[in-house]
């Protein structure tokens, strides 16, 4: 039996922030085995903005009316999330704040820089490139949606995607999963055209299959095939977030996904390391501190709109 849209919604509500949370737990253990999840985190968040934007706005959208609808939505908070990351670095005394990298920084677009081996010389925007990617993708996306109206240009796209992907991740990756995202966009874009409907079945069956491939590889110290393993991983997982109801408790869990943005943009700038402290104690510090500040800015974004004027809200 498919699952209605609130169903889907509030699988990837819950999968959304359990993927943020896993995100910051990877970069503050850096250098851990938790790339591999935290892969398939960052594909389920590119997948899940390609599968509403299709599944919400499918080609009628004029494109005007698009990006204003995505200022309104992503100028609040930003405005937040930036005044309280500039108080926290004048505090610190940090080196930067008015450099001309800082316009890209606030905006999310340093994944500019990092794609031409420049180095971010203001303190803001520091590992934002999937922000930078979702932006691409909102400016693409009208012009996108009209060409993909058929199933034969749809499937044509998808297969095209995955090969350009497969070719600029092995040829033109930077130290990062920037190409098994961009799939992942391509393929929630799709999936939301042709409203994918996958079985439960076969993503439990796909999954398990992929996990046990890549621990068999690893144990055979077979490695290059890693990627291959977790991509599939990954696509199990929207699979399963698209035909299973997990039913979330998503009113308890209201204001922590509703602060996304603001623990994506500010988790890198408040990890403690106290010295002395045993790792696990300064993870949970740290992540305490991150979402009460996340939740705080969240709650002030959502004054603006309010205050600015009605029309903003949506």
């Amino acid at each position: 039996m498919a699952l209605t849209e609130k169903q889907i919604s509030e699988n990837f509500t819950l999968a959304k922030f359990l993927a943020i949370i896993l995100v910051s737990t990877g970069h503050y253990f850096e250098g851990s085995l938790l790339w591999a999840p935290v892969t398939v985190g960052l594909f389920i968040f590119a997948f899940a903005s390609g599968y509403f934007t299709s599944i919400k706005h499918h080609s009628q959208l004029p494109v005007k009316t698009f990006w204003i609808a995505k200022i309104k939505r992503l100028g609040p908070p930003l405005i937040i999330i930036n005044l309280f990351l500039a108080a926290l670095f004048l505090i610190q005394g940090r080196e930067g704040i008015w450099h001309p990298h800082t316009l890209l920084g606030i905006t999310g677009l340093t994944g500019l820089l990092n794609w031409q081996g420049i180095n971010n010389h203001s303190p803001f925007g520091a590992g934002l490139w999937f922000m930078t990617v979702l932006l691409i993708f909102y400016l693409i996306y009208p012009l996108l949606a009209k060409s993909l109206k058929t199933t034969q240009n749809a499937l044509t796209f998808l297969a095209i995607s995955a090969v350009i992907s497969t070719l600029g991740h092995i040829y033109a990756t930077p130290p990062y999963m920037l190409w098994p995202t961009v799939f992942g966009f391509c393929l929630g874009t799709i999936s939301g055209q042709l409203n994918w409907q996958p079985k439960s079945s076969l993503s439990i069956a796909l999954g398990a299959l992929a996990i046990t491939l890549m621990l068999a590889l690893n144990a055979a110290g077979i490695k290059q095939l890693n990627l291959l393993a977790i991509i599939a991983t990954a696509i199990a997982s929207v699979a399963f977030l698209l035909s299973v109801p997990l039913k979330p408790p998503i009113n308890r869990l209201a204001l922590l996904s509703g602060s996304i943005l603001e623990i994506y943009f500010i988790h890198g700038y408040l990890f403690i390391r106290p010295q002395g402290w045993p790792s696990w104690l300064s993870y949970l510090m740290s992540m305490a501190i991150i979402l009460l500040a996340a939740i705080t800015l969240n709650l002030l974004a959502q004054k603006i709109p309010r205050q600015l004027s009605p029309q903003l809200q949506l």
